[in-house]
């Protein structure tokens, strides 16, 4: 079993033992809630935080750490149309399960301040936006270019698979932005329009 599966199962197992604890379902019931307030078209701007999130203080991460956290994630996930990294909380998720797997996920926990260290020693905790931007690009070019070599490359992908399984996880990444509907039956597959898909 490869570190990246073993990673997804510890995650899921955390969230499964977190969200049966009294401190997990209050926070999942908020962090659920929080992504239903974020309702804006494209060019609306971010609106301002007004749920039981907004006030959050991490409790793994120091807020340092955090808005760098949070930051990344939202690079990963921009909203555009759809919501995005910063309307489910995906920092505020990550932050609270790795607070929360305290005791019995040590390994995770170390894997992720590593993690921290590594963005740290890229830079990425003191650039600007458009820096950051730059920063995420380049640590993501090894999963395009086999050639290329990135010392946060590790980090980028642990960041990259827990924002995504927090994403879509989420109200904002399952509902809105997949626009799932619960389990319905298909009436008919419609094939794809896609030019680029017509060809074997």
């Amino acid at each position: 079993m490869n570190d990246e599966s073993f990673s997804r199962r510890t995650l899921l197992d955390s969230v499964i033992r977190i969200s049966s604890l009294p401190a997990g379902m209050t926070f999942f019931s908020a962090w659920i809630r929080a992504a239903q307030q974020h309702r804006h078209g494209p060019g609306a701007g971010a609106p301002k935080d007004t749920s039981e999130l907004a006030n959050y203080k991490p409790q793994f991460f120091s807020p340092e750490d955090f808005e760098a956290v949070q930051s990344f994630t939202e690079i990963l996930i921009p909203t555009d149309e759809t919501p995005g990294a910063r309307e489910a909380h995906c920092a505020h998720f990550i932050d609270f399960v790795l607070h929360a797997a305290d005791g019995y996920s040590p390994d995770t926990q170390k894997q992720w301040r590593a993690a921290i260290a590594a963005l740290r020693e890229a830079g990425f905790h003191s650039a600007d936006g458009s820096r950051r931007q730059a920063l995420v690009a380049e640590m993501a070019r090894p999963e395009r270019d086999p050639s290329a070599h990135h010392p946060a490359f590790a980090p980028y992908r642990l960041i990259k698979r827990e924002n995504t399984f927090a994403f879509y996880t989420s109200r904002a990444g399952s509902i809105d932005a997949l626009d799932y509907r619960g389990n319905s039956i298909n009436l008919e597959f419609p094939a794809c329009t896609h030019p680029e898909h017509q060809r074997l």
